[in-house]
């Protein structure tokens, strides 16, 4: 077995830690690098994994990301993460596990360890079952969600499902997409990449694991998402919408659209991936929020982050800098 064959199989696989999303992480100048580490059994079976990937700081340094990893736990992937710690110098790497698991107390014996002020990566979610019929998915929603979902069908909102086209083929339509992305971050406050970090999201995970939905108002493009398919779970990766038409409620229909297409390729999950703790304190993604909980669903929450501290100077120093931005 392999190390994406485990991933696959594996119950905490995710699209985060797969060859693919290692392979996209490598096109960003900010990063650049990846690694995909295993541990084996004496039979030489794959008991553990871990994607591991570069993220550049000044001074020549670096940490090291594993987004919804390790897969499993065993101490040679902490070890091999050390290794190439050294090498790479990082200041520590920060794991974000997406199941309970025990084994901090090993770690800690060797490295310094703290759990992390945050993860990069949502530690809450939303997921949609979609093994129900589409007129039970519905009807587990909020009534605002069902409602805004007709509101968009009455005004004429078409969606335009993009699966099975790369961006050349798309053209105009996705430069038209970057420019509602841009102003959605600009209102909304989050960074929004270079076109060039999106095009290439869509073209390496490729036709079968990715797709853009656009959504229109009498042929003016109005909205958009980016879903990811991986394994049984579609996930909404990216999303934007322009204001001055947000009466049309265009988003709605579009994440509706999109769990139909989802369900229709055998998908058993659909993820809004990163909604806001249920503690009601002020957070980033609290906007957002209130959104996505139309669609109904469960909530889940993963495990804290903790960073395995490779110099702990510069760690405290980063630390302190990050709380304070």
């Amino acid at each position: 077995m392999n190390y994406e064959n485990f991933t696959n199989e594996h119950p905490a696989g995710n699209f985060f830690q797969s060859l693919v999303f290692g392979k996209f992480q490598e096109t960003i100048p900010y990063r650049g690098k990846s690694w995909t580490l295993t541990a084996k059994n004496e039979a030489g079976q794959i008991i553990s994994s871990c994607l591991l990937v570069k993220q550049k700081l000044p001074f020549g340094l670096c940490w090291l990301w594993a987004p919804y990893g390790p897969i499993g736990f065993d101490e040679k992937i902490f070890q091999d993460a050390a290794l190439i710690a050294k090498e790479e110098k990082a200041v520590f790497a920060r794991f974000e596990p997406s199941l309970k698991w025990e084994g901090t107390a090993e770690i800690e014996r060797v490295w310094p360890f703290s759990f992390s002020h945050k993860r990069y990566t949502p530690q809450n979610s939303l997921i949609i079952d979609l093994d129900k019929t589409p007129d039970e998915i519905l009807g587990q929603m909020k009534p605002k969600g069902r409602y805004n979902i007709h509101v968009a069908k009455k005004h004429d909102v078409t969606i335009e499902n993009l699966s099975g086209k790369r961006v050349d083929e798309i053209g105009f339509a996705f430069d038209e997409f970057y420019k509602i992305l841009r102003s959605t971050g600009a209102r909304d406050g989050f960074g929004v990449h270079p076109k060039s970090f999106y095009k290439n999201l869509l073209d390496i995970f490729g036709v079968e694991r990715s797709a853009l939905f656009l959504a229109y108002s009498k042929e003016k493009l109005i909205a958009g998402i980016v879903v990811i398919y991986h394994k049984n779970t579609a996930t909404y990766y990216y999303g934007a919408s322009d204001r001055e038409y947000g009466a049309l409620m265009a988003p709605y229909l579009l994440q509706w659209e999109a769990m139909m297409d989802a369900k229709r390729r055998g998908m058993t999950s659909y993820d809004l991936l990163g909604i806001a703790p249920s503690d009601g304190k002020p957070h980033a993604l609290s906007g957002v929020t209130d959104f996505k909980k139309k669609f109904g669903g469960r909530e889940i929450e993963y495990p804290r982050a903790f960073d395995v501290i490779y110099k702990k100077a510069w760690y405290t120093a980063w630390t302190l800098f990050s709380k304070k931005r």
